[in-house]
């Protein structure tokens, strides 16, 4: 029986990935390592590499940035935050033209949920630190992360603001 990593990664069929995704939501909790995290967005890397229509980008990406509701302590949200964060950045000078959006989408949404889960801790400061705290470390803090996700990162960022109201 293959693991979760490989579902995830070799994941080309709809209800394989479907199962994975269900799988990665019922496995994830406060207390995983930071190495287990690291395996987990490397995997979710090449699970969105190997989605090959729009459609599939979108639910994929949607699907990959709701996981982040599956934590309930600040510094496992923040841990990983910054998993996805390094894996994007450590992979982007990877992307070729073709694949560039499907991780600009990506990026948006799990942006955005992120968002969501500070406003479901009603903008505590420890939860919304705990967020910016991995976003810098992860692509302003990086000396090697290119400019792509730091820019497109701002963007989402201001539209998510106005969208959620924040106080």
């Amino acid at each position: 029986m293959p693991t979760l990593q490989q579902r995830l990664a070799d994941s080309a069929d709809p209800r394989t990935r479907r199962q994975a995704m269900q799988a990665l939501a019922e496995f994830l909790r406060d207390d995983l390592d930071d190495l287990a995290m690291k395996k987990l967005w490397r995997s979710i890397f090449f699970a969105m590499w190997l989605a090959d229509l729009p459609k599939v980008h979108d639910e994929l990406a949607r699907s990959v940035a709701k996981t982040v509701h599956r934590f309930g302590e600040d510094d496992a949200v923040r841990r990983w935050t910054l998993c996805f964060c390094s894996t994007l950045a450590a992979e982007w000078a990877r992307l070729d033209k073709y694949r560039l959006d499907k991780y600009y989408l990506l990026a948006r949404h799990f942006v955005r949920e992120s968002l969501a889960w500070c406003r479901a801790k009603d903008w505590a400061p420890a939860s919304v630190d705990a967020f910016a705290a991995a976003i810098d470390a992860g692509w302003f803090a990086a000396p090697k992360c290119p400019d792509g996700p730091r820019l497109h990162y701002g963007d989402v960022l201001l539209e998510a603001l106005v969208e959620f109201e924040v106080p």
